[in-house]
């Protein structure tokens, strides 16, 4: 929904009406929901971005600590593999 630069307080308010009582504002609300579910999901203790971040730091300390050659490569998200 945008509202152009030549505003109208009529326009305004049948926007902000549609956001809170009409079916565009229902639907927005409940894809909202799903994104909060999914970002939980993925955040959450081994979720794909708690995996993703945790091999990240576990095959960073590796080379830190003198691992042989290892190789970046973009494979569900950031991994970092054996040459």
């Amino acid at each position: 929904m945008e509202v152009s630069y030549d505003v109208k307080h009529n326009k305004v308010e049948a926007l902000v009406k549609e956001m809170i009582k009409g079916n565009k504002g229902n639907q927005m609300k409940m894809q909202a929901k799903e994104w909060k579910k999914k970002a939980i999901k993925a955040t959450d203790v081994r979720g794909s971005c708690y995996d993703n971040f945790h091999s990240f730091i576990k095959d960073t300390l590796q080379l830190k600590m003198g691992s042989s050659k290892y190789e970046c490569k973009a494979r569900k998200g950031l991994r970092l593999e054996h040459v």
